[in-house]
């Protein structure tokens, strides 16, 4: 363990070394996949369908937000329903409209959410989306689930009925309106997994923030079985025809990417848990401080010194009743004391 949380650290301190480059090449290449995928699903407009256009593109998303990346793709699409029918793309961009409003009002920073959602769809493991917006996001974040999943599956009824509709020549507007509308709303693994996706990710939120030992670790248990559960019993209850075994075995894999996530985003180590207690001139307050799991290599390393200090808290340092560890193990080095006066400081401030 000691030698992957070394690896993890330096990993993270490589990434805040070379953050800025970091994130450009990273925003690069997720943008020329998702330009590059929406060419080969759809590839109807000749004149973006080519590796140049592709490449300038995904370059100008490397410089801009992250949010770039929706806005860049959703034009693509939209431009590419547009050569396949005019009735087509009037309902793409009303559809895109609304999407757009619901994106940018509550949840603009979901971006990766949005991006990646039909990614995982293809691969197999639609869970995993649901599940990390849990963790990294908040209730919000259920919108960005659907807007990805309703993008992954417009897609689909438009590649599948639209694009042989046209081809076999019917060019009657009201029709094809009609059975684009159809093919979404009779979709039924559409609305199973936009159920899923929906409850199970504000499931993992709320338990995830909970004040409980391994409350990460529970969140994407109770999520996963959650997951199967919800998608397993309305597709059985709709007709959906999903496949029980494939949906076990991406929401496993699922489940073990949210642990990667946990592993480098919170990774909290619930075996030396500190309750503190202290006080200022109108409250008594107590706290439960969960250290982060840090390597050897790190716990060498001195403590952050401050003079900054507030002479009116009195603070009492308890272990936590549950917990027998010893106070000289790996975070004696830890001074919680001065960690809570800075935090008041700034509080203060």
């Amino acid at each position: 363990m000691s030698t992957m949380l070394e690896w993890k650290e330096k990993t993270l301190d490589f990434y805040d070394k070379y953050r800025q480059y970091v994130q450009l090449i990273l925003k690069f290449v997720l943008a020329f996949i998702v330009f590059l995928t929406i060419n080969r699903e759809l590839g109807y407009l000749q004149l973006i369908d080519n590796l140049f256009v592709v490449l300038i593109l995904a370059l100008l998303c490397a410089i801009l937000p992250l949010s770039a990346i929706v806005v860049f793709g959703g034009i693509m699409i939209l431009l590419h329903t547009f050569a396949l029918g005019l009735e087509v793309g009037v309902l793409t961009l009303i559809f895109f409209l609304l999407m757009y409003l619901l994106f940018f009002r509550f949840t603009p920073k979901d971006t990766l959410a949005v991006v990646i959602t039909p990614a995982a769809f293809s691969v197999g493991i639609p869970g995993v989306i649901p599940l990390t917006a849990g963790l990294l996001g908040g209730p919000a974040s259920a919108i960005s689930v659907c807007i990805g999943t309703f993008c992954y599956y417009y897609l689909k009824v438009i590649k599948k009925v639209i694009k042989p509709v046209k081809k076999a020549g019917n060019n009657d507007i009201l029709v094809n309106l009609q059975k684009l509308i159809d093919g979404i709303l009779n979709n039924k693994a559409f609305l199973v997994f936009m159920i899923s996706g929906v409850a199970v990710s504000v499931i993992v939120y709320v338990i995830h923030r909970l004040s409980v030992k391994y409350a990460w670790y529970l969140a994407i248990g109770v999520g996963c079985v959650s997951y199967v559960i919800i998608t397993a019993v309305s597709g059985a209850v709709m007709g959906a025809g999903i496949s029980v075994p494939k949906l076990l075995l991406g929401t496993v894999v699922s489940g073990g990417i949210a642990l990667i996530v946990d592993f480098f985003c919170f990774n909290a180590d619930y075996s030396n848990i500190e309750s503190l207690q202290y006080e200022d001139d109108s409250y008594f307050y107590y706290v439960k401080a969960v250290p982060k799991k840090r390597s050897d290599m790190t716990n060498e390393r001195p403590a952050r010194e401050t003079n900054k200090t507030n002479k009116n808290i009195k603070i009492d340092k308890r272990m936590d009743e549950n917990t027998d560890t010893d106070r000289s193990g790996g975070y004696s080095d830890v001074n919680f004391r001065e960690k809570l006066e800075k935090s008041l400081d700034d509080i203060d401030r």
